[in-house]
């Protein structure tokens, strides 16, 4: 499996408006070696190509303003996605199919994981009602916000992955004026992970897989079972 980094720059004009909308949607499996020095790229000839990314270790709250470490990956097979509650591009999709996969795995030790990318606006508040917007079972999917460098040390040193604010994308409301997030600052797109991943107990990972195809997202919930017995 090569690494890949596709960015996809989608222009469309804001109805009833001249005003020019660009959504950025970024689509990452681990990053490639030559574009980012001393990353790690998966090795296709391994069992498990992707055994040298881990889940680092890390300190984040919960939907309940509960602090949660790394230590809750330990013992459980999980799913994990990183999302924004205001993101107008692929979370949405992210989190049917999380809905999905906790219905799909319902009874068994898979686990799900959220990890939002937008800790200065999705406090622990938004993230509750974004849980209960999606239905989710929160003995087993669990949605966790931080500061922002914490984040980003997770998903860049741990996983390869990239994930950045775009300043010069602000998210917009009905009358194409930015909205502004409960930091009281312009929400804004960010570059971030659209894939689905599943960790195994010692937080390495086990597999990357696409969220908007579904045979893939088949595989990883036979995966997901199997290696949690």
């Amino acid at each position: 499996m090569k690494s890949i980094l596709v960015s996809i720059l989608v222009a469309a004009v804001l109805a009833g408006a001249g005003a020019l909308v660009m959504v950025i949607l970024l689509s990452t499996n681990p990053r490639s070696p030559n574009s980012v020095p001393g990353a790690v790229a998966p090795d296709p000839a391994a069992s498990n190509p992707f055994a040298d990314f881990q889940v680092p270790e890390f300190e984040l709250t919960d939907q309940n303003g509960n602090v949660v470490t790394s230590d809750a990956l330990a013992g459980h097979v999980t799913v994990l996605d990183f999302f924004f509650t205001t993101c107008p591009g692929p979370c949405p999709g992210m989190t049917a199919q999380m809905q999905r996969i906790q219905s799909e795995t319902a009874g068994t030790n898979v686990r799900l994981m959220s990890i939002s990318i937008d800790g200065d606006n999705d406090t622990p508040e938004v993230l509750l009602a974004y849980a209960n917007e999606a239905a989710a079972d929160l003995d087993h999917w669990i949605f966790l916000t931080g500061a922002p460098d914490v984040v980003t040390r997770i998903v860049r040193d741990g996983l390869k992955f990239e994930v950045a604010p775009i300043e010069d994308s602000p998210i917009l409301d009905d009358t194409g004026a930015p909205r502004i997030g409960p930091a009281g600052k312009p929400l804004l797109n960010f570059v971030h992970p659209t894939r689905l991943l599943l960790v195994g107990p010692d937080r390495r990972l086990l597999g990357v897989f696409s969220y908007d195809n579904q045979a893939q997202v088949d595989e990883l919930i036979a995966k997901a079972k199997a290696a949690a017995g």
